[in-house]
C-alpha cells in the first residue's frame, strides 16, 4: 500500500522555514529529485534569507568554504558544565520578533563567558534564531553583529545589583535573626 501526502506550498513553506541554512543547501544538492512545488518553495526560502541556490556546494571547497562561512556565524556551545554555571550564555534579548507562519523568533543577544551563572566578559553579539514556544528550542545564530555595548552594559548592571544585593542580604541576615 502506498501513502500519499499532499503538501500545499503553506506546508512546503513553513516546513522549508523551519529548517537551518545548512538543511537548505543540503536540499539544493538533491533539487531534481523534489517536486515542482518542493522546488518553489525552497527556492522562494532561499530567496527569502538571501542565500544562493547554486548547486555547486557539493564540492569539497565549497562546501569547507561554506562550512566555515556558517560557524564564523554560531555562538557555539553554551555551557560547559551546566550544573556550576560555568562556560557561556547569551543575555538580553532584543529586538525579537516572531513569524507566526513559520513560528520562528529571531532576536539578538550578546553571548558571555559565564563563571558561577555571573556574566564575565562579552564574546560576540549575534543574530539568533529558534522556534518559538513555551520551551522554545536551542538557538542557531544567523550572523555576527558587532558587539553591542547598551546590552553589555545592561547585563552588567543586571548582574552587578544582584551581586551587591546577594552580599548585602548574606551581611544582613545575621543582623536580622539576632532580632528575631
Amino acid at each position: 500500500m502506498t501513502r500519499t501526502f499532499d503538501l500545499t506550498t503553506f506546508d512546503l513553506a513553513r516546513e522549508y522555514g523551519s529548517r537551518s541554512d545548512n538543511d537548505l543547501l543540503r536540499l539544493i544538492r538533491i533539487e531534481d529529485q523534489l517536486t515542482p512545488e518542493s522546488r518553489a518553495a525552497l527556492h522562494a526560502e532561499l530567496e527569502q534569507r538571501g542565500l544562493r541556490a547554486d548547486r555547486n556546494h557539493s564540492t569539497p571547497e565549497n562546501t569547507d568554504q561554506a562550512l566555515a562561512a556558517y560557524c564564523r556565524t554560531q555562538p557555539g556551545a553554551m555551557f560547559f558544565v551546566p550544573h556550576m554555571g560555568i562556560g557561556r550564555s547569551y543575555f538580553w534579548k532584543s529586538h525579537s520578533t516572531v513569524d507566526r507562519s513559520t513560528g520562528m523568533e529571531v532576536f539578538e543577544a550578546t553571548v558571555f563567558l559565564v563563571l558561577f551563572w555571573v556574566p564575565l566578559i562579552p564574546l560576540g553579539t549575534w543574530r539568533m534564531r529558534r522556534k518559538a514556544g513555551v520551551f522554545p528550542a536551542r538557538c542557531e545564530g544567523v550572523d555576527r553583529l558587532p558587539l553591542d555595548w547598551h546590552q553589555i552594559r545592561v547585563v552588567w548592571s543586571v548582574a552587578g545589583a544582584a551581586l551587591f544585593a546577594l552580599f548585602w542580604g548574606a551581611k544582613l541576615l545575621p543582623y536580622l535573626m539576632r532580632r528575631l
